[in-house]
C-alpha cells in the first residue's frame, strides 16, 4: 500500500482538483487567531494550536486514506469512489468499507455520527462567525452594537445576527424542497472554500505591507514565508475557480452565481472601510480645530 503514497500515485489522475479538496477539508484551521482575545498567552497559545491542529487533521485524513484503500485495494480505491459519486451518494464509499469490516450494525451507527458530525461542524462556524463580526465590529468596521457581550462575556449581539443570517440563508433551500446536502451544504462549502482562501491572500499580502510600513520582526515572519504563502495560494484559488463546478456539484450558472458573491462582498467591504476611515479622520480634524 506504500505504493499508492509515493510522487508517482501522488501526481497521477488530477493532482490540482485533489488539492483543491485537501485545501477544502483544512479551512478552518485559521480560526484559532479569532479566538485570542480569549487566552491567557494568545502569542503562544495561538501559534501552537494552529500548528497543532494542522499536523493532527493531515495525519487524521492520511490515516483515513490508508484505510479506505487497504479496504478497496489500491487498483480498485478510484473505480469504488467514481461509483460512489456517479451514484449520487458518495457515503457509501466510507459506509460500505465500514459494513464490510465492522458488519451491518455500523451503517446506521456511522450515519448518526455524519449527521453529529455535521452539527458539530456547523456548531463551530457558527462560534467562529460570531467572533469575526465582534472582532470586526470591536475595529468599528461593523456597527459597535454588535461587539456588545453578555455577562459571561460571550459576543452575544453578534450570534443574534449570525442566527437570523443563518435562518434566511436556509429558508428558502426549505421552501423550495432542495436536497440540503448536495445543494445548501455543497454550495456555500464550495463558496466558503474560495472566500477564504482570498481571504488567507489578502492576510499574507497584508503582513508583507505592515512590515513594510512599519519594520521591525523576522525576515521569515514578515516577508519570506507570507509571499510565499500568497503566490501558493493565488495558485489554489486558480485551481477553484477552475474546477468549482466540481467543487460544488452544481451547474456553470450556479457556480458562476456564488462566485460572484467573493468580489462583491470584497468591495462593499472596501467602501465600507474607506468610509469609515475618512469618518475618522474628519472628526479628528474637527476636534483638532475646535
Amino acid at each position: 500500500m506504500a505504493s499508492s503514497f509515493s510522487p508517482a500515485a501522488v501526481m497521477s489522475g488530477a493532482p490540482g482538483v485533489a488539492l483543491m479538496f485537501a485545501v477544502a477539508s483544512m479551512f478552518g484551521f485559521e480560526s484559532t487567531a479569532i479566538y485570542s482575545g480569549e487566552a491567557k498567552d494568545p502569542r503562544r497559545t495561538v501559534a501552537r494550536a494552529t500548528y497543532l491542529s494542522v499536523g493532527v487533521i493531515a495525519l487524521f485524513f492520511s490515516f483515513v486514506s490508508w484505510m479506505f484503500i487497504s479496504f478497496y485495494g489500491a487498483d480498485a480505491a478510484v473505480a469504488a469512489a467514481e461509483e460512489a459519486v456517479v451514484s449520487g451518494d458518495s457515503t457509501v464509499f466510507v459506509f460500505n468499507a465500514l459494513v464490510g469490516i465492522l458488519g451491518a450494525w455500523s451503517g446506521p451507527v456511522a450515519g448518526v455520527l455524519l449527521v453529529t458530525s455535521l452539527f458539530a461542524g456547523i456548531l463551530a462556524f457558527h462560534n467562529g462567525i460570531n467572533r469575526y463580526i465582534h472582532a470586526l465590529a470591536t475595529q468599528r468596521s461593523l456597527p459597535c452594537a454588535l461587539a456588545r457581550t453578555n455577562r459571561q462575556s460571550a459576543p452575544h449581539a453578534a450570534a443574534w445576527v449570525q442566527s437570523i443570517l443563518a435562518v434566511l440563508i436556509i429558508l428558502p433551500f426549505v421552501v423550495w424542497g432542495l436536497d440540503p446536502v448536495l445543494t445548501l451544504f455543497s454550495w456555500f462549502s464550495g463558496l466558503a472554500v474560495a472566500a477564504l482562501v482570498t481571504l488567507y491572500i489578502l492576510c499574507s499580502i497584508a503582513v508583507i505591507t505592515y512590515s513594510v510600513r512599519h519594520p521591525g520582526g523576522g525576515t521569515w515572519q514578515t516577508r519570506v514565508a507570507p509571499a510565499a504563502a500568497a503566490v501558493l495560494l493565488i495558485g489554489v484559488l486558480a485551481l477553484v475557480v477552475t474546477n468549482f463546478t466540481s467543487l460544488i456539484g452544481g451547474d456553470v450558472t450556479t457556480a458562476v452565481a456564488l462566485l460572484a458573491v467573493v468580489p462583491i462582498a470584497f468591495i462593499i467591504g472596501f467602501a465600507t472601510e474607506r468610509h469609515r476611515s475618512t469618518t475618522d479622520i474628519s472628526t479628528t480634524s474637527d476636534k483638532e480645530t475646535s
